[in-house]
């Protein structure tokens, strides 16, 4: 049974403390995730992170390691830092990316282009999903100035050949407040998106007189629980989780076999889905490889 318990509880903020442990580094404790240049030694045989397929099913180490909610191929950064202190990382493939074609969408895109002065990314996901599902809307949208809300989104939407020139930070709040100087009154922003979503980014633009043509180009599905999971002996050190309905099919698979161990949540959003589920997560600010670490750091040593 998940730790629920019928009772949510609020995300953590550094300083609070995880069941029964600080979140803040203490002096003269081994930390579960050594500071940069403490080492850490080799990876034993059979471990590798960047294996497809989740979860490794035959983990014969004994060095620390840390789960989290997300494939194998889009933790490879992470484990790789993590290595490097002696930390392993074991993915644990929750959801996987499906396409969707968004018809509706794709005509409310085609009417507004008239209008539209930017196309803005609030998924790192999207710019390639939109390249997959709409291959020639993509190519008309390329010609517009684009917005992502991080380096990471940025960064994959140059990949697909995007002009970025704004680069928010936040959220989506965030996005549309730095986009105000440059938006017209009434101006469209063509925004591909996932079919799971927070409505802050179209909320934000509708407050400064803009308005968001939403796209759907994808949508993250549960992957059935089709085999046993199979871990490492010993309790992770943290558990991070990804996103909300990975908090939910965490939950589901794992149940509350590692409640006493700390969670970290990547943003907000998140961290309150893993509350609302009875789970206490300190929360990552950024979705990065260093906001993780440097939480991971914080709040397990």
């Amino acid at each position: 049974m998940p730790p629920a318990a019928g009772r949510a509880r609020p995300p953590l903020r550094r300083g609070d403390r995880v069941a029964g442990r600080a979140c803040r580094a203490r002096r003269g404790r081994d930390p579960v995730v050594p500071p940069p240049g403490a080492g850490g030694g080799r990876r034993s045989p059979g471990r590798r992170a960047g294996r497809p397929g989740g979860v490794e099913r035959r983990p014969t180490v004994s060095r620390r390691w840390v789960l989290a909610t997300r494939g194998a191929e889009e933790l490879e950064a992470l484990a790789a830092v993590l290595e490097k202190r002696g930390v392993d990382v074991v993915p644990l493939a929750l959801t996987r990316e499906v396409p969707v074609d968004d018809a509706a969408g794709r005509a409310r895109v085609e009417a507004a282009l008239g209008a539209a002065e930017l196309v803005a990314f609030t998924s790192k996901r999207a710019p390639r999903a939109l390249r997959q599902a709409a291959p020639d809307l993509a190519a008309t949208l390329a010609t517009l100035p684009a917005a992502a809300v991080g380096a990471a989104t940025a960064d994959a939407a140059r990949r697909e050949g995007f002009d970025v020139q704004i680069v928010g930070g936040g959220g989506g709040a965030a996005l549309a407040a730095a986009l105000a100087p440059r938006l017209r009154p009434g101006a469209a922003v063509v925004h591909p998106c996932g079919r799971e979503r927070r409505g802050e980014f179209g909320d934000a633009l509708a407050e400064i007189g803009a308005r968001e043509v939403a796209l759907v180009v994808y949508a993250m599905e549960e992957i059935p629980a089709t085999e046993p999971l199979s871990f490492p002996g010993e309790s992770p050190s943290a558990v991070v989780l990804t996103s909300p309905r990975a908090v939910r099919a965490y939950l589901a698979r794992c149940g509350a076999r590692w409640a006493g161990v700390p969670h970290i949540a990547i943003g907000a959003t998140t961290a309150a889905a893993a509350a609302a589920a009875g789970v206490r997560a300190v929360v990552s600010p950024q979705p990065t490889t260093e906001s993780i670490v440097e939480e991971l750091w914080q709040t397990c040593s």
